[in-house]
């Protein structure tokens, strides 16, 4: 089982705005420019907030994916499209990241997916020096 590393408070922020803020923050610190940043959560609830954290943290030289329901076979690129923003593009390649962010949408029952199938999946696919 995976064990907390380290526990600070990062901001005290509000809102969506509030969350961009404060995510683009961490990402900006830990200095991730150039490398892979995975979303892992459920296609229909956290797909929409994955494509929102990547427009916020746009700016940073990251290649985003989206891996539903832990299933790393299915991870999609998230490519921005003018007029339209972050959207899903082609297969991703199965390839480290340098960080893993796992969404809420994991923990609803409906979807059954279990936590040690999301430790599996961030074991294999966090590269070396990845959080």
């Amino acid at each position: 089982m995976m064990e907390l590393v380290e526990r600070r408070l990062v901001a005290q922020e509000r809102g969506l705005a509030g969350l961009n803020r404060s995510f683009k923050k961490i990402l900006a610190e830990a200095s991730l420019g150039g490398s892979r940043l995975a979303y892992v959560g459920t296609p229909s609830v956290c797909l929409p907030v994955a494509e929102l954290l990547a427009y916020a943290v746009r700016e940073l030289n990251l290649r985003q994916c989206f891996i539903p329901n832990a299933r790393s076979e299915m991870a999609r690129e998230l490519v921005f499209s003018e007029n339209y923003g972050f959207q899903l593009g082609e297969r991703s390649p199965q390839e480290k990241s340098k960080a893993v962010v796992v969404l809420g949408g994991l923990a609803m029952p409906s979807y059954a997916v279990k936590p040690e199938e999301v430790a599996e999946l961030i074991t294999g696919i966090l590269g070396e020096g990845g959080s």
